[in-house]
């Protein structure tokens, strides 16, 4: 099941995880980043990579803003499809350099409802 649908061309939601190790404990980001990235099935020409804005790095929170905006009308239109599924994971690097990335999910990018057929 997805995390999240959006609606492509929205400005408005955000999705902001906190990243947190094995032991649900946040992992200090200060100093580091938050990418969202992901593929579709659905697109696979298409590929999200977006640099996130730390939002409490101590505290290991990450926002990614105007998420309808990571996926465009045209892309659907262009695979003939009024939705994609993407499966992601966010890659961030904590304060002692380290890469990593959280466990596997899934978005879902919806045409607008007022889309011509």
């Amino acid at each position: 099941m997805a995390l999240a649908t959006f609606t492509v061309g929205g400005q408005r939601r955000a999705y902001q995880p906190t990243i947190v190790d094995e032991n649900g404990n946040p992992i200090n980001l200060t100093g580091g980043y938050g990418r969202l990235q992901g593929r579709s099935r659905d697109l696979p020409s298409i590929t999200i990579d977006f640099l996130g804005t730390l939002v409490d790095a101590a505290g290991g929170v990450v926002k990614f803003a105007s998420m309808g905006g990571l996926v465009t009308q045209a892309n659907l239109t262009a695979a003939a499809v009024d939705r994609a599924t993407f499966r992601c994971k966010v890659k961030y690097q904590d304060n002692t350099g380290l890469v990593d990335f959280t466990d596997e999910f899934e978005f879902i990018w919806s045409e607008d409802p007022l889309q011509p057929a």
